[in-house]
């Protein structure tokens, strides 16, 4: 895979700095992830590494996340923002500043996933970059499950099973066909 990507997270909400920064280690595409709960901290943070995306919330105690962009250096600005926040009443502002991308919270990991795979293929033509969206991409895409029964193999489709037990039979139903029981 190429390079890893490092980021910076801006928002006051301890709860949704731990679930933002889980999110993007899921992915396995980070190398560096840091967070700050205010803009004054972010802004010291930014002297300290430079980040590929930034991820800030809006609505902050003291400056808020379009206070924050305005302070930054154009380098900062063009798309490294991706807004994530409450508010959806706030995407016109956020597109006429420049975001990358606005992500409402709860965060949604299928959300975030091609917030960052659109952000790795805007960055540049490195034949690195197409790799990291096709494994990215191969994570999501689990066409089938092996079993090893006493017969020999059988592949299912993750949309029909039902229900797994270890040790126990495991009974699926499959669309079209009859029950089948595999031990």
């Amino acid at each position: 895979m190429g390079q890893k990507l490092s980021a910076l997270i801006v928002d006051d909400e301890q709860n949704a700095r731990i679930l933002l920064n889980k999110l993007l280690e899921e992915t396995l595409l980070f190398s560096d992830i840091r967070s700050t709960q205010s803009v004054s901290a972010a802004y010291i943070e930014l002297t300290r590494f430079e980040p590929d995306m930034i991820f800030l919330d809006i609505k902050m105690p003291g400056k808020d996340g379009f206070g924050f962009i305005q302070d930054l250096p154009q380098t900062y600005k063009v798309h490294k923002i991706v807004f994530v926040t409450a508010y959806d009443q706030f995407a016109i502002k956020a597109i006429k500043n420049q975001a990358f991308d606005y992500l409402l919270k709860p965060v949604n990991r299928k959300e975030l996933k091609q917030c960052i795979l659109r952000f790795i293929e805007s960055r540049n033509d490195d034949p690195d970059t197409q790799r990291q969206v096709k494994t990215i991409e191969s994570h999501e895409k689990i066409t089938r499950i092996r079993v090893n029964t006493r017969t020999g193999t059988l592949f299912i489709n993750p949309a029909d099973v039902l229900l797994v037990r270890q040790k126990e039979i495991i009974q699926q139903f499959v669309q079209g066909r009859s029950n089948t029981c595999v031990q």
